[in-house]
C-alpha cells in the first residue's frame, strides 16, 4: 500500500514508465502477451520426450497498487497502517498442513482470498459512523501495473521488414535436455513441437 496524495499522480507514473518500455522495447506484444505465449512454449517444449526442464527469463511480474490519500482516510476515522492489517488478514494463506513425498517434506498452503482487483475493491474496511459498510474503493484507487522499475529487462535484436535493426522486449525460453539423450532428436522433438507451437499461436 503507497500512501500518495489522492488521484492520479501514481497512474500517470505508471502510464509513463510503460510509455518509455514501449518506446525502447517495441510494442508488437505486451508484456502479458509475452508471459502467456512463453509460458505455453515452455511447457508445450517441455514435454518433449529428451527434454529435462524449462525455464524462462525475462517474465516482469505484474504488481497491484494501491494509491490513497492520507486525508480522504482519516476522513473515515481510520489510519493508513489499518489499510495494510485488514488487507494483509484478507489475503494472508494459512498452512494447510504437509504432506511426506519422496523422503522430502512438502508443506500445502492454500491460495489468498484475492484474485482479482476487484476483490481487493470490494474488500470491507470498516463501517462509517452510520453503521454502512466502507469499502476500500471508497477511499482509495486499486490499479494493476508491472514491477517498476522492472529488476530485469529482457530484450531481442533482429531485423525488422526494412531491414534495419530494431530491438523489442522478450522473453527467453531455455529447455534442457535429459542425459544420454541424442542431441539430433532433441532438436528434431523440439522443431516438431515449435512447427504445431505456429499453428496454435
Amino acid at each position: 500500500v503507497h500512501p500518495d496524495v489522492w488521484g492520479p499522480v501514481i497512474l500517470q507514473d505508471l502510464d509513463r514508465t510503460e510509455l518509455e518500455l514501449a518506446a525502447k522495447a517495441g510494442d508488437k506484444y505486451s508484456y502479458k502477451e509475452l508471459d502467456e505465449f512463453t509460458d505455453l512454449i515452455a511447457r508445450s517444449l517441455g514435454g518433449v520426450q529428451q527434454a529435462s526442464k524449462h525455464e524462462r527469463k525475462g517474465v516482469i511480474p505484474e504488481e497491484i497498487y494501491i494509491d490513497y490519500s492520507q486525508e480522504r482516510v482519516a476522513s473515515y476515522g481510520f489510519q493508513p497502517s489499518k489499510l495494510a492489517d485488514v488487507l494483509q488478514s484478507y489475503n494472508i494463506p494459512m498452512a494447510a498442513g504437509f504432506m511426506e513425498a519422496g523422503g522430502k517434506m512438502i508443506y500445502l498452503t492454500p491460495n489468498g482470498k484475492y484474485n482479482s482487483v476487484q476483490a481487493i475493491n470490494d474488500t470491507i474496511i470498516g463501517t462509517a459512523a452510520d453503521g454502512s459498510p466502507v469499502y476500500l474503493r471508497d477511499m482509495a484507487i486499486v490499479s494493476r501495473g508491472y514491477q517498476s522499475p522492472a529488476r530485469y529487462l529482457n530484450y531481442y535484436t533482429g531485423k525488422n521488414a526494412a531491414g534495419e535493426l530494431q530491438r523489442s522486449r522478450a522473453i527467453t525460453v531455455a529447455i534442457s535436455m535429459r542425459d544420454r539423450e541424442k542431441i539430433a532428436e532433441f532438436g528434431r522433438g523440439i522443431d516438431e513441437r515449435i512447427t504445431a507451437l505456429k499453428t496454435v499461436l
